[in-house]
């Protein structure tokens, strides 16, 4: 909750209280004394916020290729958005749980970028913890006079303590319980150690939603040593009504009370939807947060294997990459291998496609791997003599004579020498 003055009654002693952008109280007052607290919503709100992590601005985006650059500013793109959904949604404030940046060495232009774009945020608090990336170290990214310039709504949640939401107690404005938050901040690149650990259990009678702020790994198999490892059991154990998660790049909600919303723009092939923020209302203590994800990421990353050897090969392929109209928005990577029977017709259909992609996609990654032969008149002699060996030996037998060494190479190798030689004697023979 936020207290401000009236601005329709200034200079008049009134002050307003306010749950995110609804007005829920009005006070008089005199010198340091309230005189009375009149409450305008009598029903308790539900507290709602955003649960964002994993912004990694600064990231260099080298994947990309040669439009790294507009891919970086993709994510500053993808935080404006953030902007305009907090102010859509009328949270009561923002949760940014670690790795607000990509390493403690970024470019100051991206501080001063991220600052810019956090004061727009006013008057709304937004809460930052410092994660893996861009840990609270001395000397770090959190000391430059550069980050110095965000507002005083930010609150960078540097140490290990309880931090109250809000300036004035719930029971007195009579709009709800109270909030606070238990933040657990990265210190280093890299521990064992739980740092969720440090959280007090609830006290018998603490009626206030406790929100926990981590930046690590919640799910660890068996034989694993995970970098900042996170118990399973954290929010119950703790009494916490919700922790918010950072790290996972992907959106993950197998832990209803301790999600993780992802990265807000995808940054390779191996995450599993990334781009997601996570609108968060709890009624009250002890109920179950209601998580609705919101996508505010635009550049999708498609990773496709594929085997080529006739039409219909093709036709899976187009469906896997999608419609064109998201095309535009595809960082794509293709492996595909064109099989032996691939009929000419199939290959040329393949190479149009592999135009149109390349033309149509953010970015095409292609790799191909030829195992077919042409159907192409070998001339005779040395080549037909070359062709005849590696057909040997790709039907599991030795030739005679200096053919022999061929037959210890893998399988592939031999396919991929055997292609080679056609397509060079079809080029030749054109």
């Amino acid at each position: 909750m936020n207290e401000r003055l009236c601005p329709l009654c200034t200079p008049d002693p009134h002050r307003v209280f306010y749950r995110g952008q609804h007005v829920i109280a009005l006070s008089l007052f005199s010198g340091n004394r309230v005189w009375f607290i009149e409450p305008i919503y009598h029903e308790r709100l539900p507290m709602k916020f955003i649960h964002t992590a994993d912004w990694q601005l600064g990231a260099k985006m080298l994947q990309a290729g040669p439009r790294a650059s507009e891919a970086r500013e993709s994510r500053f793109r993808a935080v404006e958005r953030l902007v305009d959904l907090a102010t859509k949604e009328k949270v009561d404030f923002v949760l940014v749980a670690g790795d607000t940046f990509e390493s403690p060495d970024i470019d100051d232009d991206v501080v001063r970028k991220t600052v810019n774009l956090l004061n727009r945020f006013h008057p709304l608090p937004v809460y930052i913890l410092p994660g893996n990336h861009d840990p609270f170290v001395p000397g770090g990214i959190w000391g430059r006079p550069s980050w110095r310039r965000v507002g005083d709504h930010v609150r960078l949640l540097s140490h290990a303590e309880e931090v109250r939401v809000g300036e004035v107690a719930a029971e007195e404005a009579d709009a709800g319980p109270g909030v606070c938050l238990y933040p657990c901040p990265i210190t280093q690149k890299r521990s064992r150690r739980d740092p969720t650990d440090w959280i007090p259990p609830r006290a018998h009678g603490d009626g206030r939603i406790r929100i926990g702020l981590a930046h690590g790994a919640l799910d660890i198999l068996p034989g694993e040593t995970p970098n900042f490892p996170i118990r399973p059991d954290r929010p119950e154990v703790a009494g916490l009504d919700y922790l918010a998660l950072g790290d996972w790049h992907g959106l993950k909600l197998d832990h209803p009370l301790a999600p993780y919303p992802g990265t807000i723009e995808g940054t390779g092939y191996a995450e599993k939807d990334p781009g997601h923020v996570l609108v968060v209302e709890i009624d009250e203590p002890g109920a179950q947060p209601v998580l609705r994800p919101e996508e505010v990421g635009h550049l999708r990353w498609v990773e496709v294997q594929a085997s080529i050897g006739d039409d219909t090969d093709l036709s899976v392929l187009e469906e896997r990459v999608g419609p064109r109209e998201v095309w535009a928005r595809l960082l794509l990577r293709i492996r595909a291998e064109i099989l032996p029977r691939c009929p000419s017709e199939a290959f040329q259909a393949f190479q149009a496609l592999q135009d149109e992609l390349a033309e149509g996609c953010f970015h095409l990654d292609l790799e191909t791997v030829e195992s077919r032969t042409l159907d192409v008149a070998l001339p005779e002699g040395i080549v037909a003599r070359a062709d005849e060996i590696l057909e040997t030996v790709l039907d599991g037998t030795i030739p005679e004579g200096g053919g022999r060494a061929i037959a210890s190479e893998p399988p592939e190798v031999v396919s991929e020498a055997r292609s080679l030689l056609h397509r060079l004697a079809a080029e030749v023979l054109r």
